[in-house]
């Protein structure tokens, strides 16, 4: 039976000393020049999601003249409307918009991921930065004695300012974003650095990188895998160098089977995470040090793409708990072989 993970919620009410051992409970833009002019219904524009932009954008053509009193000659009016949609869903001015959409040849997605990218090589601002450390102190619960630092209840009512599930993947990928330290707490440097670095130094700014990131994070390998190394990070309780094994299953379980995970540990024929659950509850018992955390991650990816687990012998340099949970697999399927899974 699978183990239910345990409420983000209940987490953040922990008492302090036990607050970092707990876990959370667990398209694309179309180049514009390439678009179609079939006339779509538009999205909520409050929705906050790339579908709302890319349902205006997909269906653009950027060759046909057009006169606007408003924009200076020189632009197409499908032009002209890609540089209103991308200052208006980045929050930022019409010189910046005309330079990440020039700079991309008028692709709108890389446009956009250029720009929350720091794309350019721009340096951050002093105000952008100004901004950034005005947002932090209004979340801060005791400035006197904590003036760079907030805790549980800061945490909580700033993720939830910016739209996040703080029981989902969302919530660990805003808390690798900011290098957060541990689960419920934030530091002044994290919080600029970390959102300096992808050019969004407001609210709205932050919200609208984080809905591009959960439109993008199910097909971005790279995205997930830092997400999920720096998950060990944050599940550890302080300066231990391994996680519970409770813990471990607890973020496992959100990991690989959240809707924006880029590994979705489970198919048709093998519900591969519930039996590595399942094993490490009767069979393994000890606590998950990083290497095998981050091995689990790789032996999962390859699962995923060899179910017969044909990658894998005994001569291999796996961790041995991942060799044990091979013949616990073989053992579920009655020891068939590659070639009668196959078939």
């Amino acid at each position: 039976m699978r183990q239910s993970y345990p409420s983000c919620l209940s987490v953040f009410a922990a008492p302090t000393a036990h607050r970092r051992q707990q876990p959370y409970s667990a398209r694309h833009f179309h180049s514009v020049s390439s678009c179609t002019t079939s006339p779509v219904p538009f999205a909520s524009p409050t929705s906050g999601s790339l579908s709302f932009l890319a349902g205006r954008l997909a269906h653009l053509d950027l060759r046909k003249p057009h006169t606007d009193s408003n924009m200076p000659p020189g632009y197409t009016s499908q032009q002209k409307s890609a540089i209103s949609q991308f200052m208006s869903f980045t929050q930022s001015d019409r010189n910046t918009a005309i330079r990440f959409l020039k700079g991309a040849g008028w692709n709108q997605e890389a446009a956009v991921n250029g720009f929350f990218s720091g794309g350019g090589g721009s340096t951050v601002s002093s105000s952008a930065k100004s901004n950034l450390n005005k947002i932090f102190d209004k979340y801060r619960e005791d400035p006197a004695n904590s003036p760079d630092s907030f805790g549980v209840e800061g945490s909580m009512k700033y993720l939830e300012a910016i739209g996040i599930d703080i029981e989902g993947l969302d919530c660990l990928a805003t808390l690798e974003i900011i290098q957060a330290p541990g689960m419920g707490e934030m530091t002044r440097e994290g919080f600029v650095e970390g959102w300096s670095a992808v050019n969004a130094d407001t609210i709205d700014k932050q919200k609208a990188y984080m809905n591009n990131l959960k439109q993008t994070l199910p097909s971005s390998k790279d995205a997930f895998t830092k997400i999920y190394k720096y998950t060990f990070q944050l599940a550890k309780a302080g300066n231990s160098k391994a996680i519970t094994l409770d813990v471990a299953t607890a973020y496992w379980e959100l990991l690989f089977t959240s809707p924006l995970s880029t590994v979705k540990w489970k198919s048709a024929s093998s519900p591969w995470i519930d039996w590595w659950i399942e094993f490490l509850n009767t069979s393994w018992k000890k606590s998950v040090n990083k290497d095998m955390w981050n091995e689990t991650l790789k032996f999962a990816q390859m699962t995923l793409e060899d179910e017969a687990i044909s990658f894998w012998n005994e001569e291999s340099s796996w961790p041995s708990v991942i060799d044990e949970f091979v013949d616990f697999v073989k053992g579920k399927r009655g020891d068939q072989t590659g070639e009668e899974m196959e078939e």
